[in-house]
């Protein structure tokens, strides 16, 4: 049975970043993937296997002139983080809409927010049990072989691989 995720959290402004800073909370120990779909490009990245139950959760759009609505996003989960997507955002002072508080299942792809920029960027997260995964070398996690096959093909790439990387056009046009 899938577990409950409450992920709580609000925006704090300062320049250059505006940052969404929050926590996802769970009963057990719990792991993550997080990912930032920017055009036909996904980065995404896992968080080290620990025993928490609570990860931070910090969105940042780090706008990268003064003058200018060019922003890099920052996105940091537990102890992953991607940080490689640019877009362009309609005004200096917009903020995504990201509900101050949510639940959520593990093993489930969950938005977090989807940008109005240019191009389209969408910050996505999936939440696992502990023991649902299995480690190996080099502790890198990996979502147990018999709990593997329930995932979505493009999912099954990242959550039976490595640390981090990055998706092509097929991952991102699948959600």
């Amino acid at each position: 049975m899938p577990l409950e995720v409450e992920i709580t959290g609000q925006w704090v402004s300062g320049y250059p970043n505006t940052t969404w800073k929050g926590t996802a909370r769970a009963s057990e120990p719990i792991l993550s993937v997080c990912m930032v779909q920017c055009g036909d490009r996904t980065e995404w990245a896992k968080t080290p296997l620990t025993n928490y139950t609570s990860l931070d959760l910090d969105l940042n759009l780090h706008y990268r002139r003064r003058e200018g609505c060019d922003v890099q996003f920052l996105y940091f989960l537990g102890q992953a983080w991607v940080q490689e997507a640019t877009a362009t955002v309609p005004s200096q002072d917009y903020r995504p809409e990201i509900l101050a508080q949510r639940r959520v299942r593990t093993g489930e792809l969950v938005e977090l927010a989807a940008v109005t920029s240019t191009p389209v960027v969408r910050v996505l997260a999936l939440f696992l049990e502990k023991r649902e995964v299995r480690v190996g070398r080099k502790r890198i996690w990996r979502v147990r072989p018999e709990l593997l096959a329930g995932f979505a093909p493009p999912l099954r790439g990242i959550l039976g691989g490595g640390r981090t990387g990055v998706a092509d056009q097929s991952f991102a046009n699948e959600f």
